[in-house]
This record gives structure tokens, sequence and C-alpha cells, in this order.
């Protein structure tokens, strides 16, 4: 990885409830604005959310992409917002390059919008919508190690100032969520890791590799996500 990029996990959130003054989400988005002003200002971003998946990794190669409202049920205004960035067709390649060169297959979207888990937190970050931005999809199996090759790939990529982010949400049971339930998965998540929280074996548990292996083992960290996308990205 060059000395010029800086990679980033962030949460984006429920939907577009921080977008709407949630005041749930009060913590999450003053914690995205401060974080876009304590780190280099990137000339592109490459951004991988939890909610795009296809059968191989895929790259959006679409210079103006528009907006995708994958989520249902929230007020009209919703649906209006805007974040007209631009693509960055150059930045695309060279991601589809650096991923091919590892031996993994990879396709090229150029019709692919962004979803609100790229427009969410990146309105929040880079208000003014002037950063160019490539997104990058999941592989819809899942499968941790498969993830991993494509993060080592990413690493040769020749690509100045660039930011590249994971896109997640380390709590996205939407039904328990709203039924009030999630004060119990959480507490049943916390007190099972409990006998690990101790400094270096904690970090043993929750490496590169194991930590997202071990997620699909733990029924209680699996009823926090409803599934891997939400922290394999």
């Amino acid at each position: 990885m060059q000395a010029s990029q800086q990679a980033l996990f962030i949460s984006h959130g429920g939907g577009p409830m921080p977008l709407l003054g949630d005041p749930g989400h009060r913590a999450l988005t003053e914690h995205l604005a401060q974080l876009a002003g304590s780190i280099r200002r990137p000339k592109a971003i490459l951004i991988i959310s939890a909610h795009w998946e296809e059968s191989v990794v895929t790259v959006s190669t679409n210079a103006a992409p528009e907006l995708i409202y994958d989520y249902y049920g929230f007020p009209p205004e919703s649906y209006a917002i805007k974040y007209p960035c631009a693509g960055e067709p150059e930045l695309a390649g060279k991601v589809a390059d650096a991923i091919r060169a590892s031996g993994i297959d990879v396709a090229e979207d150029p019709k692919r919008g962004l979803d609100h888990g790229v427009f969410v937190p990146l309105k929040i970050m880079y208000p003014d919508a002037d950063i160019p931005c490539v997104q990058l999809s999941l592989v819809n199996t899942l499968d941790a190690a498969a993830h991993i090759r494509i993060g080592e790939a990413l690493a040769n990529l020749d690509y100045d100032d660039l930011l590249i982010l994971g896109s997640g949400f380390s709590f996205h049971n939407m039904r328990a969520f709203f039924a009030n339930l999630w004060v119990k998965v959480v507490v049943k998540s916390v007190s099972w890791f409990a006998p690990f929280d101790h400094g270096g074996h904690r970090q043993s548990y929750w490496g590169p590799c194991p930590g997202l292996l071990l997620v699909t083992c733990v029924p209680s960290l699996m009823a926090m996500v409803c599934g891997c996308q939400h922290l394999v990205s």
C-alpha cells in the first residue's frame, strides 16, 4: 500500500437515517464529519459497500454514477437525496488490473450507480461531492478468505492520494433494532466475547482473517449483523 493511500472501515448507519436528522445517528454523523477533517483530503475514493454483491468482484466504471435508493418505507425526502460526485474510470481500470494481476476474476460495470452504503457516509464526510468515487462490490459467497485476497490485491494498487473505505455496520439486524430487541442481542454477543477481551489475546481473535471467519460461527454475532455483508466490507 502506497504511503499516500489511506484505508478505513466506517459505519454507514441505518438506511438514509443519518441524513434525516435521526437523534440515534447523531454520534455517527458527528464522527464521520470529524473523521473527514482529521485525515488527508484524497484525490479519489474507492469504496466497498455492504450493499453490492456480485458473483465475481466487480468495479464500477461509470463516469457519472446516479444514486440507488436501495431502502424502503422511508419519508419522501429520502428519495430526493442528491450526491452528484463523478466517477473515476482511470482508477476503476487500475483497480481491475490490480485484482486481475493477483489471479482473481474481476468484472467491470459501466452502468452501476452508488448505493446508500456509499452516498450516505460520503454526503456527511464530503458534502460538496467534489471527490471522484469508484465502488467495488463484494463477492456474493461472502467468503472471508476470498475477500482478504481481494484486499491484498488492492494493496498493490498504483494510485496516489487514494482513500479506500469499507462501508458497513457492526449492528444491522433492523428487525431487532425497531422491535427494541437490539440490547438483548448486543449484550449476548458482548458476554460471549468477555473471556477473550484481554489485549493481545483479543487481537488474536480479531486479526484480519480469523475475526471474519469467527463471526460466522457465533450465533449471537450473526444475529447482530444478519449476515456478514456489513463486516466483510
